[in-house]
């Protein structure tokens, strides 16, 4: 037997226009859009008398198609526990290893630009530079600068 125990936790709260859908007797479904609006986060609520244990049990491909072709925007009211989500050094240094292209040449803004793009995460110069060096002393970067601005290229 699971044991729960209760905790305040601070809350977020948005009223607006989302694509919901209602799955019959299970739950309802609300999809918000998260940062720069590349990505939505799935919220499912199931349904009284309907556990989250047996939500996730019938959560199968057909059941998620019937939700995305059934998502329909709507005002909803939507209240979630607060988080933040933050981007590692990792996470960014993957991101512009599967994004740079092999010989374009990219100036410090393009890279920052790439990787909120990708991540929507604000990153500083300095970031990217400091992770640019690790990859030029890699071999795998070649840096350039001219009249003092850095430009990097995928060898």
């Amino acid at each position: 037997m699971l044991n729960y125990r209760k905790t305040d936790v601070l809350m977020m709260h948005q009223k607006g226009n989302f694509e919901y859908c209602k799955i019959l007797d299970k739950a309802s479904v609300v999809f918000l859009p998260y940062g720069n609006k590349a990505y939505s986060m799935t919220f499912l609520l199931p349904e009284e008398g309907y556990s989250l244990e047996d939500l996730r049990l019938s959560l199968d491909s057909n059941l998620w198609r019937k939700i995305v072709n059934n998502k329909q925007e709507r005002v909803v009211d939507v209240m979630i526990p607060s988080f933040e989500s933050e981007y590692g050094t990792e996470d960014i240094r993957k991101i512009l290893q599967d994004s740079m292209i092999p010989g374009v040449t990219y100036a410090v803004r393009d890279l920052m630009e790439l990787i909120s793009s990708k991540c929507d995460e604000e990153v500083s110069e300095d970031q990217v530079k400091r992770i640019m060096s690790s990859f030029c002393n890699s071999g795998r970067v070649v840096k350039t600068t001219v009249k003092g601005n850095d430009y990097y290229t995928l060898a």
